[in-house]
């Protein structure tokens, strides 16, 4: 007449899918995470770190699978404790994963991102053939060719957001689109040394670079290494200023975009919503040497890049943007908007 014991009912159900046994054997840099303190200024560059592992498997699963998350709560819950134990052979803290993910994240949801779930959404909403499709196949360690993959990212992860309608999604676009270019695309598959620096932003060990158990080998949402992720989006810095001069300035209805670069006082004034700072274009072209080619870093998407040195010493990337990439005040607010919410490991913060 004992009641049965709980234990054993989570154990069928809840078998994780995914096998996380890559973690020892992939070349991930873990040591953003080594000495590691929950109070650490470092909490946010390990968490990201470890999202970007274990989106290794979770692109393994989607591929054999065709769904890009777990069933329920049960299933994900013993993910996390999986990968938790993958991480504990390295010698890791044992919290690290309570301390970064929320077994919550991983469940299927139509509350996400378009509604997507499985592969089938995924091609319903976007078509069988997207610009991943054709960007992301070759070997993704050629810098180049990294930064085509990443560009097309970009161009998807815009449209699944400007589908949803919901800018708060975009981060899960952004994991949805890193998932589908690992899974589907990269002709080398996830566990590749191009699909990991560049699709998962992850920070790799050199070729050769240990062995064994405790092997420290070379983990983002989401599609750059960081020289790329330097050419493509950290310079929006300032670039307002910049453009509001060039272009007839009208009123935006969001209120975060009522910033006026002439108004006296207006100078280092944070954004309400972002935190992020805006600087006069006189500020930018001394950083920058008036933009000068010594100081040219490269191209990204709708500009040039520079590397410039702020008043207080600060080493920031400036993007020029050019008119004739860009369609105008909705698309540069969208642009800011997703990836002020973006939080990825080579991604310099807006």
């Amino acid at each position: 007449m004992a009641a049965p014991s709980p234990s054993p009912s989570p154990s069928s159900p809840s078998i994780c899918p995914i096998d996380f046994s890559y973690v020892k054997r992939v070349p991930w840099n873990p040591s953003a995470c080594e000495n590691f303190h929950s109070l650490s200024s470092n909490l946010s560059n390990c968490c990201t770190s470890l999202l970007s592992l274990i989106g290794i498997g979770f692109a393994q699963y989607l591929k054999a699978t065709t769904n890009f998350n777990l069933p329920n709560l049960e299933t994900s819950t013993s993910c996390v404790h999986d990968f938790q134990s993958q991480l504990n052979f390295l010698s890791l803290q044992n919290n690290l994963v309570d301390l970064s993910f929320d077994p919550h994240q991983f469940i299927m949801s139509r509350n996400v991102c378009t509604g997507i779930e499985t592969l089938k959404d995924w091609d319903k909403k976007l078509g069988q053939i997207t610009p991943l499709d054709t960007s992301c196949k070759q070997d993704l360690t050629d810098l180049s060719l990294c930064d085509v993959c990443l560009t097309a990212g970009f161009q998807v992860q815009h449209k699944l957001v400007s589908i949803d309608g919901n800018a708060f999604h975009s981060e899960n676009c952004f994991k949805f689109t890193i998932l589908y270019a690992a899974a589907f695309v990269n002709q080398y598959g996830p566990e590749s040394n191009g699909a990991m620096s560049c699709i998962f932003g992850m920070s790799l060990y050199p070729q050769g670079g240990g062995s064994g158990e405790k092997i420290h080998q070379g983990l983002v949402f989401g599609l750059t290494s960081a020289g790329v992720a330097l050419l493509v989006m950290s310079c929006l810095l300032g670039v307002y200023v910049w453009y509001d001069r060039k272009v007839r300035r009208k009123k935006l209805n969001d209120d975060e975009f009522d910033f006026d670069p002439e108004e006296q006082g207006s100078r280092r004034r944070l954004r309400p919503n972002m935190g992020s700072i805006w600087f006069k274009i006189d500020e930018l072209e001394k950083a920058t040497d008036n933009f000068s080619t010594k100081n040219f870093i490269g191209r990204g998407g709708f500009g040039l890049v520079y590397k410039g040195v702020l008043s207080d010493g600060s080493v920031v990337a400036v993007k020029r943007i050019l008119e004739s990439d860009f369609q105008g005040d909705m698309e540069f607010c969208n642009e800011v908007e997703i990836i002020s919410n973006l939080k990825y490991r080579n991604l310099v913060p807006l």
